[in-house]
């Protein structure tokens, strides 16, 4: 799965809450700075202890 969400202020304290029904509810933290810095490429994939994965980015809005 995968998709976007705006960060609607500046903080260094992140968490993405993912619902899938039928599924139980997940709390993923982000660890960006809260000046993190446009990255063309996503980071490296990252274990969560309930066994699933994630990656992300910073993406400036008009930034490819």
């Amino acid at each position: 799965m995968h998709g976007k969400v705006e960060l609607a202020f500046r903080t260094s304290h992140r968490q993405l809450a993912v619902t899938i029904q039928g599924q139980p509810s997940r709390i993923y933290p982000i660890d960006l700075t809260a000046w993190a810095p446009h990255t063309p490429e996503f980071g490296t994939w990252r274990r969560l202890t309930d066994g699933s994965d994630i990656r992300y980015r910073a993406k400036w809005p008009g930034k490819p």
